[in-house]
């Protein structure tokens, strides 16, 4: 049984679908169910919000969401600052060390515009950047991965936070699904975080799933 398998960051992540072992999630969210808590905003000089949920691409189910303008399908909004902010709400890191993973797909000006994520541990008064300086071609929807274990027992948001300072704006924006939080564990030690597991269906607590004496780590 071969996994369809990114290796990002370090980890084996895999193909999101199956319902996922529920006891090492601490945040998940596929935007089909409205904002969820989420917050939008324009920064500094900004004027436009451009984050909204929407029905034009996703990577599973109907919705993502997406930093354009709905009506022009870009994210030129007559004006050259684009500042645009999409906050979670609340997500409490237990003893566990945990990841937070999410879909991407982007196409921005390449050089220029920036897909940057942030995390505050203090409700917001404060943020520091968890990945930045992705622009350009995503090539269609990517998985990104980012390791939250310096946060472990830390009360966290994440912001994702979209930039562009030129007047060429006219490309497809940022879109965002399936985003998670889960711990970092591994009930049957084959190497596989259990939520990983869950993704294609097998038993976070069974080393071998299919029983052809290759434990699931290895196959991955």
């Amino acid at each position: 049984m071969k996994k369809n398998a990114w290796r990002l960051c370090g980890l084996a992540v895999f193909v999101w679908g199956a319902s996922i072992a529920r006891a090492a999630v601490l945040f998940q969210d596929d935007v089909e169910h409205g904002t969820n808590g989420w917050t939008l905003e324009a920064s500094g000089a900004a004027t436009s919000t451009l984050w909204h949920i929407t029905d034009r691409n996703a990577s599973q189910g109907g919705h993502s969401w997406w930093c354009a303008s709905p009506g022009r399908g870009t994210y030129a909004d007559g004006s050259n600052v684009v500042n645009s902010l999409l906050t979670s709400p609340d997500i409490a890191l237990g003893a566990i060390p945990a990841v937070f993973a999410f879909r991407e797909s982007f196409l921005t000006e390449s050089g220029i515009d920036d897909c940057r994520l942030l995390i505050s541990t203090n409700a917001g008064a404060g943020w520091q950047t968890l990945s930045q300086c992705r622009w350009g071609s995503s090539a269609g929807w990517n998985l990104h991965v980012l390791d939250l274990t310096p946060f472990t027992g830390a009360t966290i948001r994440v912001r994702f936070q979209f930039s562009a300072n030129s007047y060429m704006n006219d490309y497809a924006g940022w879109f965002i699904d399936d985003l998670i939080a889960a711990e970092k564990t591994d009930a049957d030690l084959d190497g596989l975080f259990d939520f990983e597991e869950a993704w294609w269906g097998a038993d976070p607590a069974l080393p071998d799933t299919d029983g052809d004496q290759l434990i699931d780590g290895a196959e991955a």
